[in-house]
């Protein structure tokens, strides 16, 4: 039976997932990449958040000697495309343009405590990792069915003469980290619930909001909304405690006592004063 232990991971970490760990997407290698895996021995498994790409201890000389290879150098790319249809909403940083996709390139890591390595060169995958899709890492790698289905990034992990010359069971682990994306909390109050009287409040008393008037539905109702004063994160399962009170002594009476949270297939855009400002619209009927 082959003996195999691991040459690198990629990790893909998320913010806005209770795990810390992004499991929604899938990693696909590139038909040159999986020659080069199979003329190496190599092996490669999805896991939560990542994959995992292995050596076959009894084929290390033929790894070595791919990794020496100057005519063509062991580059393992892999796409990884986003299996929920609302990945970009919850994502910030993401490209917004037709020209340009995430690529990240081992050759750029970028060493944290530990020893893990970041595959870009700030905290978070942001602008700065954009490439054009005339890059030329990027050449032979998409296809004309990505240019309908585009992968929400690229990533390049080189193995070079002196990694492979250096194995000795531990491999790399390397790691993009990307955030959540954050919209201004908005509740739209129609039917009964259509009063000037009420109030949003906070159980922990962290979040403000303020009233923003009423607003015409497109059934012609009227709503009463009340907007957060800040932006507020996505999360997979958020934590915040919002109620619905009605004004009058204490601290008012409770009308309902958890408000519903923001959801990733309800995001709008709203402009003032020449500024765009992504929100998230959560009706409440009476």
């Amino acid at each position: 039976m082959a003996r195999y232990s691991q040459l690198f991971s990629i990790e893909v970490r998320h913010s806005f997932f209770s795990s810390g760990l992004c499991h929604e997407l899938e990693f696909i290698p590139t038909p040159k990449t999986v020659r080069q895996m199979r003329n190496a021995g190599l092996l490669c498994k999805e896991s939560m958040g990542g994959v995992h790409v292995f050596y076959n201890l009894d084929r290390l000389d033929s790894l070595r000697l791919h990794a020496a290879d100057e005519e063509e150098r062991l580059n393992l790319v892999f796409k990884a495309y986003a299996r929920d249809p609302l990945f970009m909403n919850y994502t910030e940083g993401v490209p917004d343009r037709d020209d340009a996709i995430w690529y990240f390139d081992s050759s750029n890591a970028v060493t944290e405590n530990g020893g893990s390595l970041r595959l870009h060169a700030n905290e978070y995958a942001g602008s700065g990792d954009f490439k054009s899709l005339g890059f030329p890492g990027l050449q032979g790698v998409l296809t004309p069915k990505d240019q309908l289905v585009r992968p929400t990034f690229v990533v390049n992990i080189g193995v070079p003469k002196e990694v492979a010359d250096a194995l000795d069971g531990g491999g790399r682990n390397y790691f993009v980290a990307i955030k959540e994306r954050q919209t201004v909390w908005k509740y739209l109050l129609v039917g009964e619930l259509a009063r000037e009287d009420l109030y949003v409040a906070d159980l922990d008393n962290t979040t403000e909001f303020e009233s923003s008037g009423t607003e015409v539905l497109a059934d012609e109702r009227t709503a009463v909304t009340f907007k957060s004063k800040t932006s507020l994160p996505m999360r997979e399962r958020s934590e915040y405690r919002f109620q619905l009170r009605e004004r009058g002594s204490g601290n008012g009476k409770v009308l309902i006592r958890r408000l519903p949270v923001a959801s990733a297939a309800h995001i709008g855009v709203e402009r003032t004063e020449g500024q765009s400002t992504l929100v998230s619209e959560m009706y409440i009927n009476s």
